[in-house]
């Protein structure tokens, strides 16, 4: 077996072993990382498309957060 069929089937071997739950979390952190670097090409073009995503953001980033609640007694 030559050194380039041992890494290959070292990886297939790797990513078989991934539970379907690490599989979520690498997907997640893929994502996660991609939207941070369009956010951030996004901010270093700036102009109005940036203004408009920060504003928007700016505006409904309270929307979703849960601000009050009631305790059961």
């Amino acid at each position: 077996m030559n050194p380039e069929q041992t890494i290959d089937n070292e990886e297939k071997t790797a990513h078989n072993n991934l539970l379907p739950g690490q599989i979520v979390i690498v997907f997640q952190l893929a994502v996660c990382i991609l939207i941070a670097v369009s956010f951030f090409i996004i901010k270093s073009i700036g102009g109005s498309l940036y203004e408009s995503i920060s504003s928007f953001y700016n505006t409904n980033m309270n929307n979703s957060l849960i601000t009050e609640f009631d305790s059961y007694k």
